[in-house]
């Protein structure tokens, strides 16, 4: 991705830096991790193809070693609308 481009959803507005398709191995599920700022906290989101899965997380939780539930992840349904509007028009410059 090479600009940022905002969009919202239901947990506000979204920065969204970066967006990459990633696979697990042969036979795992495809997905994107999603790089995105969300007020003043920098966040990543894997996002598979299937509706409702979706994670969301803290980088700087994420980095300091915490990891609870709660704590360094969020609800990924507040965020899934703006990052698959996000990666949809990642698509259509990627592709």
């Amino acid at each position: 991705m090479n600009k940022a481009v905002t969009v919202k959803c239901q947990a506000g507005e979204l920065m969204v830096t970066n967006i990459a398709r990633h696979r697990n191995g042969i036979s795992g599920a495809p997905f994107y991790v999603v790089l995105f700022y969300w007020d003043d906290r920098h966040m990543i989101a894997t996002v598979f193809d299937t509706e409702e899965h979706v994670t969301v997380l803290d980088r700087a939780d994420v980095a300091s070693g915490e990891i609870g539930m709660g704590v360094a992840s969020f609800k990924g349904c507040n965020y899934e609308k703006g990052l698959r509007k996000a990666i949809a028009q990642y698509e259509e410059i990627e592709v």
